[in-house]
């Protein structure tokens, strides 16, 4: 198939791109039990997939460190599509190990996303729009261009987790 029809958003890119900085910073994919934190070493990470404003789903993309951006395409769309149709399976929404939602269909700036219980930390990607940001001009100077910009927010347990940790 086409590349374009397989990978049409940024989610594919932000999973793989999150799996790899869980390899640097196994703090935050884990979980909460009882007074303990447990460090996962499998990266079975939750994608938050809304309901038509009825409520969300996170159905876990198994082993998403060791996936192409090509099959992740694919794995969030089917997983998206089924969760939207309600017809996913219990095993589907379970062992999750890190969230990530997207509410950039939403245009918004800046999220604080809620964590999915018991893991410790969840990551929002906003809408991606274009703004005015500082560039290096042609003389070494600063100048102002414009570029897609989005924002990208980690929530975490701070009861748990300090800065020592990441």
């Amino acid at each position: 198939g086409d590349w374009s029809s397989d990978v049409c958003s940024s989610d594919p890119f932000i999973v793989r791109a999150v799996a790899d900085a869980l390899h640097e910073f196994p703090i935050v994919n884990a979980s909460i039990d009882g007074d303990s934190i447990v460090t996962h070493h499998a990266f079975h990470l939750s994608v938050a997939v809304d309901l038509d404003f009825n409520g969300l789903l996170t159905p876990v993309i198994r082993d998403a460190d060791g996936k192409r951006l090509r099959l992740l395409a694919r794995e969030i769309r089917d997983l998206s599509t089924r969760a939207r149709a309600k017809r996913l399976g219990p095993d589907e929404l379970q062992g999750g190990t890190f969230t990530i939602t997207n509410m950039g269909p939403f245009e918004t700036y800046m999220t604080l996303p809620i964590i999915n219980q018991p893991q410790v930390a969840i990551l929002a990607s906003d809408g991606i729009r274009k703004r005015p940001v500082v560039v290096p001009g042609p003389e070494g100077d600063d100048a102002i261009a414009i570029h897609p910009v989005g924002i990208l927010a980690l929530d975490r347990k701070s009861t748990r987790l300090n800065s020592s940790h990441l």
